[in-house]
């Protein structure tokens, strides 16, 4: 059975400029998690929960850990903190994915912060001590300037004289700021500061089968690494290495591959990697997708459809399945990673990003459109399905603008492999150097079939033209609908004697 695309993706994917809010409260309640019959969280003075304070997950901004009801009365609280300000911190995770997701999106203000006298209150999921044992969870708030000192934390009702609450800057499978990313590089350059840069042109596979303990597994992995290994991956147990190390291997090889988990999170603190991620079943948290886009990088999902098994849940593990195929699924995951290794190869995918507009919007569009304008053609993250749509109208037209001219290669199509693939077998592409006056670069004038699945979703197209172009536009004769899964255009972006065409 064949590898495929992940296309149940659970959760929204809402990309934000700016920062996120930062409000200050005077006279805050600080209510623990344990120790008290009270709904825990951050209370204004007059008992109401501060919701920039809580813990949510999208869609739908939903309630997670916190528990926003029962108002506080002020008159209640015995004790009052004895420090005059404080920084929230929210709930510190122990667990690497959340830690990096719901707890360090909170810490965004602090990269250049001076103060070394800081507190930070916040609701620790276990003991302080324990949590600052963790290697990464100690090495993170490092870079930042914070140690075990710096937190606090209250077994009881505290009032708080002044409390600083800087909002999320990512929630998971809700929303993701791109300060977020930028925060995160520039840790990845403290963690890594030391540490010599060794480019080398070996993927990566990070392999959870030495873990005594997680979330879920494959339990033949091994038999799949040693295979991956046979075909040239270095095999790396990430729980070996100290994070600052792992940020390294992200930074210096052209391609991380593992099991879909929190070890591929390790690409906030990179940037334009290949990421390609065996899930388990077809679905996939958005979160995925965010973290690939924060990072500039192309993230790549799949699962193995009808080649594993669901096994009964033991001590140690929530789940845990068996690769009932593993040279196939092997064979296939290889064949995959070459592909997917190609665009950090001379022909770079110089559309990842940028602006797109089409004819139309059609119906079937999942969200509208922002000044005319939808990434979604250009995000870098396959789904089997359309991103865009337009309506059924005569010629149809999708235009990728580059941002500057630009030396084109070739163009990838990436088609849906759900259905209606047909409505792409012929078509044509133009190119244009202001946006005005366009070129014929290719005309599919036979009929070609393509998105079928994963090893036949993409079409790719050379471009035989020295000419420099900024707009790509793909057009579809007669009356149609036009809906592709993504557009990738392969090129430099490398200086060159400007002239129009």
């Amino acid at each position: 059975m064949p590898l495929l695309s992940c296309t149940d993706i659970q959760g929204s994917e809402v990309m934000l400029d700016g920062e996120p809010s930062t409000l200050t409260l005077r006279e805050a309640i600080y209510v623990p998690r344990n120790g008290s019959d009270l709904p825990w969280g951050i209370f204004d003075h007059g008992g109401r929960f501060v919701g920039l304070a809580g813990s949510f997950r999208g869609p739908g901004h939903q309630a997670h850990l916190t528990s926003p009801i029962s108002p506080l009365r002020h008159d209640r609280i015995a004790d009052r903190a004895p420090e005059a300000r404080y920084i929230y911190g929210g709930p510190l995770h122990g667990h690497y994915g959340h830690f990096l997701l719901s707890t360090l999106s909170r810490y965004w203000p602090l990269l250049e912060s001076t103060d070394r006298d800081i507190k930070i209150l916040c609701h620790p999921l276990a003991d302080l001590a324990a949590l600052f044992a963790l290697p990464f969870l100690a090495d993170i708030f490092a870079a930042l300037g914070l140690a075990r000192e710096h937190f606090v934390s209250f077994d009881r009702p505290t009032l708080i004289a002044e409390l600083v609450i800087p909002g999320p800057a990512f929630e998971e499978t809700g929303f993701a700021y791109r300060v977020f990313g930028r925060f995160c590089h520039k840790i990845g350059d403290i963690l890594t500061g030391g540490m010599p840069a060794s480019p080398d042109d070996t993927p990566v596979y990070m392999s959870k089968s030495r873990l005594p303990a997680g979330v879920g597994r494959i339990v033949n992995e091994e038999e799949f690494s040693d295979r991956l290994s046979r075909a040239g991956f270095d095999i790396v147990h990430p729980e070996t290495l100290r994070l600052g190390q792992q940020i390294r291997l992200y930074r210096d090889r052209p391609q991380i591959a593992a099991l879909t988990g929190s070890s591929l999170h390790t690409s906030l603190f990179a940037t334009g990697r290949s990421i390609v991620g065996l899930s388990y079943v077809n679905t996939l948290l958005t979160s995925y997708a965010m973290i690939d886009l924060l990072g500039g990088g192309r993230g790549m999902y799949v699962y193995p459809h009808g080649d594993i098994d669901l096994l009964p849940r033991t001590q140690n593990f929530h789940l845990e399945y068996r690769l009932t195929d593993v040279a196939g699924t092997a064979e296939q995951f290889i064949r995959l990673c070459e592909r997917e290794r190609r665009p950090h190869a001379p022909g770079w995918n110089i559309a990842l990003g940028c602006a797109t507009r089409q004819s139309s919007y059609g119906p079937f569009e999942g969200l509208p459109p922002v000044d005319g304008r939808r990434p979604s053609a250009t995000n870098g993250r396959l789904t089997g399905r359309y991103q865009f749509h337009t309506h059924h109208e005569d010629q149809p037209w999708l235009e990728v603008d580059l941002g500057d001219a630009c030396r084109i290669e070739a163009i990838v199509l990436h088609n849906r492999a759900d259905n209606s693939q047909s409505r792409m077998a012929v078509f044509s592409i133009r190119g244009s150097f202001d946006g005005t006056g366009y070129e014929e670069l290719h005309t599919q004038s036979q009929p070609v079939q393509f998105g079928n699945g994963l090893q036949e979703e993409q079409l790719r197209i050379a471009v035989a033209s020295d000419k420099p172009w900024r707009y790509v536009r793909i057009i579809l004769p007669g009356r149609e609908f036009l809906h592709l899964d993504q557009v990738e255009i392969e090129g430099c972006r490398e200086p060159f004697e400007i002239f129009a065409p």
